[in-house]
């Protein structure tokens, strides 16, 4: 492929997010659906709950979403209008040079490149010109499309295997429900705690590295929102930090035998820490569940955690500054209860088999990850 390398904002049209006013907010449906940021995403297309009749920036059908706060890089298609608010930003192609499934996958190549810019204590941002001085590979409009149909076809085997992977995943819910949601559960020996009840004893619930700074090749691997969103988290694609921040968060250090918890971004999003990332660490969008097994069972609680009780209860309990955030305090109080421990083995027991067939499921997953990211390096260094 010969082609130049050209800024975004030459070819692809850049709209900033813009909050609108607060009053204008609502759940009835009324006026344009909203989206303020990553967690209100899906897997190709938006999924908001909230709407607004006040909207500022809205996207046009065909439009590339992105998000440009905290999880920055992720993207999603516009299939209807959306206002857009303040953490994220519209791209449209423009003077007909790019196709619009190219600039999908060029954006999508260039996510690292984009998160690098990211500016901010609280939480990382990228700006206007950052997005619109991204140089991207161009060539003739129909070497685009070309490319863009072979990364189309290897993601069409990823969306496969993702759909087995979320078939197996809903089983543990409804092996939950079963046992401890049935029609006529036996609750009299239930405990009834908050998690701050279960955290071992010296060890604290807690989020991560605040500034991670840029990653560094002999870091120390760092556990983000978005390695939690798979079933089983992906060791070998871990940001890595330096040694000399890293030992400024010991106290988020993980053992390896934690419960994860997304705080920001993908609230609620669970994960299990095991063996292999002792030693890791986690961003400050995560947080860590040390938890007593001697009063719990880890599988059990993180699949508790998944419930639609308590993840309706982190979403009301978000607090938004700048991004939406479930605050330590309101991890440190939610509500769980505690069947005894025989019962919660035996739930442990049934888990297990089905998690032995989300790590096969994995395996073929990183294969195919590994494949397509083969793939799009060649395209975008100009060898596809």
């Amino acid at each position: 492929m010969n082609a130049q390398l050209v800024p975004l904002g030459d070819i692809a049209k850049i709209d900033m997010g813009q909050a609108p006013k607060g009053d204008s907010y609502n759940e009835l449906g009324d006026g344009v659906p909203l989206i303020a940021g990553a967690s209100d995403f899906g897997s190709i297309n938006p999924t908001p709950s909230r709407f607004t009749n006040a909207p500022t920036k809205v996207s046009q059908i065909g439009d590339v979403i992105v998000c440009i706060r905290a999880t920055i890089g992720d993207l999603n298609y516009s299939d209807r209008q959306y206002c857009l608010g303040r953490g994220v930003a519209g791209l449209r192609p423009k003077n007909g040079k790019i196709d619009e499934r190219y600039l999908w996958r060029a954006l999508e190549a260039s996510a690292d490149r984009l998160r690098s810019k990211g500016r901010g204590a609280t939480f990382l941002q990228v700006s206007k010109s950052d997005i619109a001085n991204l140089e991207i590979p161009l060539p003739l409009l129909e070497e685009q499309k070309r490319i863009a149909a072979i990364l189309d076809q290897t993601e069409a085997l990823r969306r496969l295997r993702q759909r087995a992977i979320d078939r197996l995943n809903t089983l543990g819910q409804a092996i939950f429900h079963e046992m401890f949601d049935g029609p006529n559960p036996n609750r009299t020996d239930f405990l009834r705690l908050e998690l701050s009840e279960i955290v071992r004893e010296g060890d604290k619930i807690n989020y991560g590295v605040v500034q991670p700074g840029d990653s560094v090749e002999d870091g120390v691997p760092l556990v983000r929102v978005g390695d939690l969103l798979k079933p089983l988290v992906n060791q070998s694609d871990l940001k890595r930090i330096s040694r000399s921040i890293e030992e400024k968060y010991s106290r988020s250090r993980l053992n390896g035998d934690e419960i994860l918890v997304a705080c920001v971004g993908s609230i609620g999003a669970v994960a299990l820490a095991d063996t292999q990332m002792s030693g890791f660490n986690i961003a400050r969008a995560v947080a860590r569940l040390p938890v007593d097994d001697v009063k719990v069972n880890r599988l059990f609680l993180a699949e508790q955690l998944k419930t639609h009780k308590i993840q309706r209860y982190f979403k009301s309990e978000t607090r938004a500054v700048a991004q939406p955030t479930l605050n330590i305090k309101q991890l440190k109080e939610t509500e769980i209860f505690l069947p005894p421990m025989k019962k919660q083995l035996e739930f442990a027991g049934r888990l297990e088999g089905v998690r032995n067939h989300l790590s096969l499921q994995a395996r073929g997953m990183e294969k195919i990850e590994i494949l397509f990211a083969s793939l799009q390096n060649r395209a975008f260094r100009r060898e596809l």
